[in-house]
């Protein structure tokens, strides 16, 4: 009896033993032949930045110049300031309300990607400033963080302000999952709440970025870096066993691997994207499904057959991972945003599909 114990209990020391190796193993590797830059962002801006519309819809704080600075692992991974206009949009130039017969007016709106500001200069007011000819306007609705829902509000309340004959809709694979949310700031604090969670509760969750003075040097920012980590140490999902396992790459890679591939295998709704198609039944609309970082490395888009269904609610499909050329370094290191090059590759892309 005694020998089938001591048997048993050898076993499963030998299995724990096989297993810490194999584990340890696989870490090594991961971090060797997969790097996976877990280093954790935080997230600066010079202003309050965003407010809500009469829609419900996300913008920018009207007529500011904005700084805004991601630091990953003690470096500055950008530093850049951008305009806002009259209608809180990322332009340098104000809107105002024109409609000529013989004019096309065409409002890019989107996300962080569309806003486009993190290589330096938003890419949109670019774009227009190439176009030639003045039977063209082009308006900039870009607004970070947003999915399609905010683009069907944004689009609504701008309706009001501007005319409107063509909508370019720059989305990326994760804008039609996001849901709708608003800014919740104070005076050191920015928090983005989902639409059903009350401030009172949004204000214990973790913020998503700290406002700093405009005129913050590189070692404030550096500095404020370091309190942001010191912060998000004391909560208690970072401490414990939770934080100790939060530190490993191999774990970081299952993770990411299988909530990536859960995430998409969901159901989708396109509603909003219905909704603008009948809320603008003479526009025309194009939807342009620009790729995520993930997305170029991986050769593919995280969601197939889109584009049929987005032809069917009658928008134009044009998958730009395809059919315009993408590589890695146009993205930041750390960074999922496009850098100065992405951008660049952006505005040619579009406009060679638009305006070809």
């Amino acid at each position: 009896m005694r020998t089938k114990i001591s048997n048993w209990m050898a076993n499963i020391g030998l299995f724990l033993f096989s297993t810490t190796l194999v584990l340890l193993v696989a870490e090594i590797g991961v971090r060797f032949l997969i790097p996976m830059q877990v280093d954790e962002r935080t997230l600066m801006f010079s202003s309050h930045t965003f407010q809500l519309d009469q829609n419900g819809a996300v913008r920018y704080q009207p007529n500011k110049n904005i700084r805004t600075i991601a630091v990953y692992d003690n470096k500055i991974e950008y530093d850049v300031h951008f305009d806002t206009n009259n209608l809180g949009l990322a332009d340098g130039k104000n809107y105002e309300y024109e409609n000529l017969a013989d004019k096309r007016y065409y409002a890019f709106v989107g996300d962080s990607f569309t806003a486009g500001f993190h290589g330096g200069e938003p890419w949109v007011p670019k774009l227009r400033r190439n176009i030639d000819g003045e039977n063209i306007e082009i308006f900039n609705l870009g607004v970070s963080g947003t999915g399609i829902e905010h683009f069907y509000r944004l689009l609504q309340g701008t309706s009001e302000q501007l005319h409107i004959t063509h909508i370019v809709i720059l989305a990326i694979s994760e804008d039609i999952r996001r849901n709708s949310w608003y800014p919740l700031t104070n005076s050191t604090e920015i928090r983005f709440c989902q639409k059903n969670t009350p401030s009172p509760e949004c204000i214990k969750r973790p913020y998503i970025a700290k406002i700093i003075h405009p005129a913050s040097s590189s070692e404030d920012i550096l500095k404020v870096a370091e309190e942001i980590i010191k912060d998000r140490e004391k909560n208690p999902q970072r401490s414990g066993i939770t934080g100790f396992l939060r530190q490993s790459e191999l774990l970081v890679f299952v993770v990411r691997s299988l909530k990536t591939m859960l995430l998409y295998e969901e159901r989708y709704s396109l509603d909003a994207l219905r909704n603008i198609r009948e809320a603008f039944p003479l526009a025309e609309i194009y939807f342009m499904h620009l790729p995520q970082k993930q997305e170029v490395a991986n050769g593919g888009y995280f969601l197939n057959n889109l584009g049929n269904e987005i032809e069917e609610i009658g928008i134009s499909y044009f998958p730009a991972l395809k059919e315009c050329h993408w590589q890695m370094d146009m993205f930041f290191v750390h960074d999922s945003h496009p850098n100065s090059v992405g951008y660049d590759n952006i505005r040619k892309c579009v406009s060679s599909y638009i305006f070809r």
